[in-house]
């Protein structure tokens, strides 16, 4: 969590209701509130009462947790991404490994392998007829 809000800062407001003629009782966003300290952050103010309130921090996580991602888009997303912090990036290796999005491996290869990757071969364009080197 630390390493999300150093690089990207907060992308969704905690969620508070209001009590006791102004106090905000904080629903949702504890790890958030805990991890900001002082700084000033979003908060959602709702208008629910306190059993609506347990109801939402209920399901709000899990509901949230159903949400599965769609390998496509997310391997699209992460091969555009520039990531600073290694927890950062340690944390979306792990969403992508969730998502079977296998880390491209980079091996050292030997100068024999290194000649064969080198060669150039003809290739024409089926749309085309085109042909040229790749």
């Amino acid at each position: 969590m630390a390493a999300a809000l150093d690089e990207i800062g907060f992308a969704d407001a905690m969620i508070a209701r209001e009590i006791d003629g102004g106090k905000l009782q904080l629903i949702d966003g504890h790890l958030r509130q805990e991890t900001a300290g002082d700084e000033l952050v979003p908060v959602l103010v709702l208008d629910v009462s306190e059993d609506e309130a347990d109801k939402l921090l209920a399901t709000l996580d899990p509901l949230a947790g159903m949400a599965t991602a769609d390998a496509e888009k997310l391997s699209d997303l992460i091969s555009h991404m520039t990531i600073n912090s290694g927890d950062l990036q340690s944390v979306i290796d792990g969403i992508a490994e969730d998502a079977g999005i296998a880390p491209p491996d980079f091996q050292p290869v030997t100068a024999g392998d290194q000649s064969r990757l080198d060669q150039k071969s003809p290739t024409t364009c089926p749309e085309c007829g085109h042909e040229f080197t790749t």
